[in-house]
């Protein structure tokens, strides 16, 4: 297991280690950074792959989550769980949240006001920032009723070989997703990175908890310049990604090898 600490990222003079990076702005982002009862004061970042921890740390608003060289294969989907709290949520649930570990079940239970998922491709070398839903607030005290939501994360799809990525390979998305309970919907074609400051992720929100869903995506590029004015992107490929919810909470879908 390896071990989980805040901090910026590494000087240019300084060889950089592979790691995954969760930045404070994503558990904070749509919220505030301070002591009160509206502000994110503390957040902890659980990382896991294939269900298998890798590492949890407690963190202040202000600063990043790093995993430095978890215990995975390069190329390995990692998720991050965040479960965020303002001052009084964890003064009153400290006791419990240390006792947690890596549970995320039990931390779920602290009673958490906010919760959020993240995603990111582990790559040799560089440390790789990762997609993050924005913090919704927790419902553990309605978890029959709760809605929840699947994240896809954009920032590095599978491929065969290697992986593809928003911006670099496609400039756009657009899909359909399905439930187990049979709720269906559309996703509307839209940049693969909306908010350029922000992460390339798509949220698929509000879903029923506890019900499988499969998110179909295609990946779009830009029609030809030949093509005219107006003409409509074209597809580049598609992947298939599923995801289990939970109520109250964002679930990252994990997703085939696009084709």
């Amino acid at each position: 297991m390896s071990a989980a600490c805040s901090g910026t990222t590494n000087s240019s003079a300084a060889p950089v280690p592979a790691a995954i990076v969760v930045r404070g702005t994503d558990a904070t982002r749509g919220l505030g950074c301070g002591t009160g009862a509206g502000d994110v004061y503390k957040y902890v970042a659980i990382a896991t792959a294939a269900g298998q921890p890798l590492g949890r740390g407690v963190y202040d608003c202000f600063a990043d989550a790093t995993f430095i060289r978890p215990n995975v294969p390069f190329y390995s989907t990692v998720e991050v769980s965040l479960f965020v709290y303002s001052q009084p949520a964890f003064t009153s649930s400290q006791g419990q949240i240390e006792a947690a570990g890596v549970d995320r079940t039990a931390l779920a239970r602290t009673a958490p006001t906010w919760t959020a998922a993240c995603t990111a491709t582990y790559l040799p070398d560089v440390e790789t920032f990762a997609a993050c839903a924005r913090p919704t607030a927790d419902a553990s005290s309605d978890a029959g009723t709760a809605s929840a939501a699947v994240v896809v994360s954009l920032t590095s799809l599978p491929k065969e070989a290697g992986t593809v990525s928003c911006n670099t390979d496609f400039t756009g998305v657009r899909g359909s997703f399905r439930t187990s309970t049979g709720t269906t919907g559309d996703l509307a074609a839209r940049p693969c990175r909306p908010d350029p400051s922000g992460p390339s992720a798509l949220v698929v929100e509000p879903l029923e908890a506890g019900v499988d869903v499969v998110v179909e995506v295609e990946l779009l590029a830009d029609a030809p310049a030949d093509a005219g004015a107006g003409a409509a992107p074209v597809v580049i490929g598609a992947t298939t990604c599923r995801a289990k919810t939970s109520a109250g909470l964002t679930s990252s879908a994990v997703c085939d090898a696009v084709r």
